[in-house]
């Protein structure tokens, strides 16, 4: 069996005809060295793992729009602020798909994939080879293409969709108050780039952690938000949550952040092809963490619990 020309399986050359240790490097961007060390272009279809990755990181970005939205807007108007969240769903909707239709092959709605390995394939800086007489081949390049460029473009994209979108929604809601229209746009400016710094240097980490991030964020997300409302009785739990569109659609992206971390993790550890009716049976426990918190609300109220102390 014939040996890889490069030391190092992120560096390759270009074709098969090169022997010199000296000519390994970085492959182009959308290839990645193959056991022989020769460039080849990445032509596999995005796993449904990846998909599911790239899903977490357009909510992550979704939901800190909207709680810029939610702390920068008057919540007694429910129609007003719905609008707002309409709006930046639409923004990060835009932005998803024309990083779909940017990336290879472009102008169709799938992307291909070099493939994950490990987790060491994020960090290929880290792992540039030196040689006998001290020549570092530098074989820094994106291993796990389209993970990271695809998240990237995406931040990018959601500038001039907000630029776009987000006056034609606020018009409406800021006649009066024009100063506040800005400052959900002001905290997007704020979060982005740290969401492109956070990709950058954990983005092997999030990869890995997902799923358990989105339970938890849907989870405390969801507790936070009932929590807010003063009456913590079960029909007016069931009543408040439900009939006011404001709190139903955030208790729809927390049922929906949280049927993708279900579905995350049970994609990570089975074969979903084989375990369907497992993983439809997991999901249908969605609610559960919304139907625990109202049932047992009666025995976790603040002002229950002071008066059982005092008495």
């Amino acid at each position: 069996m014939a040996e890889p020309l490069c030391p190092q399986s992120y560096c390759g050359v270009s074709n098969s005809s090169i022997t010199d240790i000296l000519q390994c490097s970085s492959c182009k961007w959308g290839y990645r060295a193959n056991p022989l060390s020769v460039c080849e272009p990445c032509t596999s279809p995005l796993p449904l793992y990846d998909w599911m990755y790239l899903l977490f990181m357009v909510l992550i970005s979704f939901v800190l729009h909207c709680i810029a939205i939610d702390i920068n807007t008057n919540r007694k108007s429910s129609y007003s602020t719905v609008l707002m969240h309409t709006s930046a769903f639409l923004e990060c909707s835009i932005a998803a798909l024309c990083t779909l239709l940017l990336l290879s092959p472009t102008s169709e709605l799938r992307l291909h994939s070099c493939g994950v390995t490990s987790i060491q394939d994020w960090y290929s800086v880290f792992y540039n080879p030196t040689l006998q007489g001290g020549t570092t081949l530098h074989c820094t390049q994106e291993v796990v293409y389209p993970l990271y460029t695809s998240v990237m473009i995406y931040f990018s994209l959601q500038i001039p969709a907000m630029i776009i979108f987000r006056p034609i929604f606020s018009n409406k809601r800021f006649t009066q108050r024009g100063v506040d229209s800005a400052s959900p746009i002001y905290g997007a400016l704020y979060f982005l780039p740290l969401l492109v710094l956070l990709q950058t240097v954990a983005g092997g980490i999030i990869y890995y952690s997902f799923p358990y991030l989105a339970l938890i964020l849907s989870v405390v997300s969801l507790t936070v938000h009932l929590s807010h409302f003063q009456d913590q009785n079960i029909s007016a739990l069931f009543s408040q949550s439900l009939c006011n569109a404001r709190s139903f659609c955030i208790l729809l992206l927390c049922f929906f952040l949280h049927g993708h971390g279900v579905f995350s993790l049970v994609i990570s550890m089975m074969d979903i092809s084989q375990h369907s009716i497992m993983a439809g049976c997991l999901l249908l426990l969605v609610p559960a963490p919304y139907l625990i918190y109202i049932l047992t609300s009666k025995h976790t109220d603040p002002e229950k619990l002071d008066s059982h102390t005092v008495q």
